[in-house]
């Protein structure tokens, strides 16, 4: 009985020490509008090495905050993150740049993009040139579908990138095997699609300048993370406490 009740003891020591080391951490609220908020929750987490605490909150508190584009817009500040004395920057050309590594071996990597969207015909012509290209006009028909997965499979793509599935979906929702790479949002938004790879801010660096009292003005920095489903998610939330 004794041997076990030291082991029970010291069990419940460190407990009370995490506890109370994760309750006086600081708190980093992230400002942002009410319809990010049930996407961010699900990005954004906090770890114990970088000694702080998330909240979120649709106003700017007293301590430390990271706001969102969106809350920036509203405020007259422009398309930014920002802190107190920090602006970050986005820049889509360099977020999709984390995606362009992907490609290897016998298969290829490919880009899908809406030939009616200004923005994704720039996006695409900064990509490198070994990279294939396959356009659609606003909108992808089940025909037409049909005609991008002969192609697809023809030309060996094992690595689709798409900049905004919403106008691909009756393509993307036909499981051919290639892998789909899209953006955080997208990915946490799309419910009949299986996305491998997402792109997007890397929201802990941010945080850590946050946490750091960074100033000044820089770019967003971004980050390429592979998409788990199910049981896979639990033993990585919980190692995101100690990263």
């Amino acid at each position: 009985m004794k041997k076990l009740f030291v082991p029970v003891v010291l069990l419940a020591l460190l407990i009370l020490l995490f506890v109370v080391r994760f309750f006086t951490f600081p708190v980093i609220t992230v400002v942002c509008a009410p319809y990010e908020r049930q996407f961010l929750e699900k990005l954004i987490h906090a770890g114990l090495s970088g000694g702080y605490r998330v909240a979120f909150s649709q106003s700017i508190p007293d301590g430390p905050y990271l706001a969102t584009p969106s809350v920036n817009v509203e405020m007259g500040n422009g398309y930014v993150f920002s802190s107190a004395e920090l602006v970050l920057e986005p820049d889509d050309e360099k977020m999709w740049r984390c995606a362009y590594g992907l490609s290897g071996g016998t298969f290829s990597l490919a880009i899908l993009f809406d030939s009616s969207s200004l923005h994704e015909i720039g996006l695409q012509s900064a990509a490198p040139g070994t990279i294939g290209r396959y356009s659609y006009d606003g909108r992808i028909s089940s025909v037409q579908a049909g005609a991008f997965e002969r192609q697809l499979a023809e030309d060996r793509v094992q690595t689709l990138i798409v900049y905004s599935p919403k106008g691909a979906l009756e393509l993307l929702r036909r499981d051919q095997g290639y892998s789909i790479v899209t953006t955080d949002l997208y990915a946490e938004a799309l419910e009949t699609v299986d996305v491998s790879y997402t792109v997007g801010p890397d929201y802990s660096a941010m945080l850590k300048m946050v946490k750091e009292k960074r100033s000044g003005r820089v770019k967003v920095p971004y980050v390429l993370l592979p998409v788990k489903q199910g049981l896979e998610v639990l033993p990585d939330r919980f190692l995101e406490l100690f990263d």
